[in-house]
């Protein structure tokens, strides 16, 4: 009994001594006690854990956050050019071609109206690539990366049917089966057709 109320004592101690530390590092800052972050992370690393389990949970979650940043590094490394959220807001790039192309584009009322439903709806419409095709070229880059789990998942199904085992070293990516069963892009038969060279017979 006597030790439970040792340790408990100690505990007690202990969130005290934390507490007047903190409190002493408000006072030497000099500042309102609400400037936020600056302020208290550094008191952050006075508190001491008197839980394992809290000091657990929280070595788990400092390992979970550092897996998230290796893994997705090239995502939050990103610098996503303005025009491709808004294209009507911002049209300065430094490029002279693609300068040209998102002046074109944003002074096109029809294209404005279906901006409305979401860019990333408004980037994949099947007349961008074909009138701003520079444009095109740099938003699909950024818009591949952000896929949604439910595409993901679609496309690991659609994977796991077109390899099966007599077609197991399919180059699937390469060959464009993959694309079109995941594509709700309908192709342009008639122009297929009229690209395609005719063999006269011999």
């Amino acid at each position: 009994m006597h030790s439970m109320f040792a340790s408990t004592s100690q505990s007690n101690d202990d969130g005290l001594r934390a507490s007047y530390n903190i409190s002493l590092l408000i006072a030497k800052s000099g500042k309102p006690h609400t400037i936020g972050e600056q302020l208290i992370l550094p008191a952050v690393e006075e508190v001491e854990c008197i839980d394992e389990d809290i000091h657990t949970y929280s070595q788990h979650l400092s390992a979970l956050h550092d897996d998230f940043k290796t893994r997705f590094e090239d995502i939050l490394t990103m610098d996503i050019p303005p025009w491709i959220i808004n294209p009507f807001d911002e049209t300065e790039v430094a490029n002279v071609v693609l300068q040209e192309e998102l002046l074109e584009l944003s002074t096109n009322e029809e294209l404005k109206v279906k901006f409305r439903k979401g860019y990333q709806t408004f980037w994949l419409q099947a007349e961008i690539p074909e009138k701003y095709p520079g444009l095109w070229e740099i938003a699909r880059k950024f818009l591949i990366a952000f896929p949604s789990s439910y595409l993901v998942e679609r496309s690991f199904s659609a994977v796991t049917n077109l390899l099966t085992k007599k077609r197991s070293k399919l180059n699937i990516t390469e060959r464009g089966d993959l694309r079109l069963l995941l594509t709700k892009i309908k192709p342009n038969i008639d122009r297929l057709l009229t690209l395609h060279q005719i063999h006269p017979s011999h």
